[in-house]
C-alpha cells in the first residue's frame, strides 16, 4: 500500500499536483500529457512561477526566437524601404539620362555645328565635293 502510495506521489510531482484517475492511467502518457496540459493552460496555471521553472529552457528559447522573428522583421522593412527608395532614384536617374542624350543628339547634328561655327565667326564649312575613296589593291601570295 505504501508503494502504491508513492507511485501516485511520483505521478503527482509530474503532472503538476493533479492525481490522475484510473481511467487516465491506463491511457497513453501523450494524451494524459495534452490532457494536462491544457487543463493547466485553461486554469492559468501556465503563466505560475512553477511552470516557468520546470520549462525555463524552453522559455528561453521561445524569447529568444521571438527576439530574433522581432530584429528579422524590423530589418526586412528597413531593406524594403530602402530598395523602393533606390529604384525611385533609378527612375529619375534613366529619365535624367534620356533627357541628356537627346539634347546631346539635337546639338552634334552637323546642321547645329555649322549654325555654331557662323554664330562664332569660325571659317570652316563642310566639304561640297565628296571625299575620295582609297582602294587597296588585295596582296596574293
Amino acid at each position: 500500500m505504501e508503494e502504491n502510495r508513492e507511485e501516485q506521489e511520483i505521478e503527482k510531482t509530474e503532472t503538476g499536483g493533479i492525481a490522475p484517475d484510473a481511467e487516465e492511467t491506463s491511457a497513453p502518457g501523450y494524451q494524459t500529457r495534452i490532457v494536462f496540459f491544457l487543463k493547466d493552460l485553461f486554469e492559468g496555471e501556465i503563466v505560475s512561477f512553477d511552470f516557468i521553472y520546470r520549462k525555463w529552457k524552453a522559455c528561453l528559447i521561445l524569447l529568444i526566437l521571438l527576439f530574433c522573428y522581432i530584429g528579422n522583421r524590423y530589418n526586412c522593412h528597413r531593406k524594403m524601404a530602402e530598395i523602393e527608395r533606390l529604384r525611385t532614384r533609378e527612375t529619375e536617374l534613366r529619365y535624367e539620362a534620356t533627357t541628356l542624350s537627346s539634347e546631346l543628339t539635337g546639338v552634334s547634328r552637323p546642321s547645329q555645328i555649322e549654325k555654331l561655327f557662323e554664330e562664332k565667326g569660325i571659317d570652316i564649312h563642310s566639304p561640297k565635293t565628296p571625299s575620295y575613296k582609297l582602294k587597296r589593291k588585295s596582296y596574293e601570295e
